[in-house]
């Protein structure tokens, strides 16, 4: 049950980090995710539904956290691949 508690409050921190990091909605943190679930599911997991074991180790391989990183308890958002960091609003270099 403890094991539950972290995971969700740790994927309250990934999808924080990716909202921040500009993947607001469920749909597009999904993508980031590596489509392991859908928009809908983490939407049922974030509001008090299992999270897999599946799912925990497939979301810390996608954001190449430490296996075990989801079932442990973390207050800071976690470091976003430089793949996932988006470079929307960038500045182009001048010529």
């Amino acid at each position: 049950m403890i094991r539950q508690i972290h995971r969700r409050q740790n994927l309250a921190l990934i999808l924080s980090t990716l909202e921040f990091a500009g993947y607001p909605c469920p749909h597009t943190q999904a993508g980031a995710l590596g489509n392991i679930v859908t928009g809908r599911k983490l939407i049922r997991m974030i509001q008090g539904g299992d999270v897999p074991s599946l799912f925990a180790r497939g979301a810390e391989h996608a954001l190449e956290l430490k296996r075990g990183w989801m079932d442990l308890p973390y207050n800071d958002m976690p470091l976003l691949p430089v793949r996932l960091v988006r470079h929307d609003d960038a500045v182009p270099d001048p010529l």
